[in-house]
């Protein structure tokens, strides 16, 4: 960011285009990946498997932390990703996602179904 003003800041994240947004979507890799293709972060993408670090998830009515998840939607308009079986009832009683911000989730493994993906990563190697 180019303007030291946290207003200024604030309005030009809120504003920004949806390519802009989709470079503030990246989540740390485990481990092995980060091993494997000398990256610390990367891009989170449907399909990617996660693990919940930060936070807790209710799943079949129990409390659990350090959920594994397949990352089911990417929101770039509010910068969250809603994982598969992290949901909660709303007030009509009908199960609907929990956002999930990327910065609290390790990457697993990765969906690489994408041949651009993948030869961004393997580049990288």
């Amino acid at each position: 960011m180019k303007s030291k003003r946290p207003r200024i800041q604030r309005k030009r994240q809120f504003c920004a285009p949806l390519h802009a947004r989709w470079k503030r979507l990246h989540a740390r890799l485990d481990a092995p990946l980060r091993e494997r293709y000398g990256k610390n972060a990367i891009t989170v993408h449907k399909g990617d498997t996660v693990r919940m670090m930060r936070g807790t998830a209710i799943i079949n009515d129990k409390v659990t932390r350090h959920v594994d998840a397949k990352v089911a939607e990417v929101d770039l308009k509010r910068g969250k990703i809603n994982l598969e079986n992290v949901t909660r009832k709303n007030a009509k009683g009908k199960q609907v996602w929990v956002p999930v911000d990327p910065s609290n989730v390790i990457i697993t493994r990765l969906e690489l179904s994408d041949p651009r993906r993948r030869e961004r990563l393997e580049a990288k190697e």
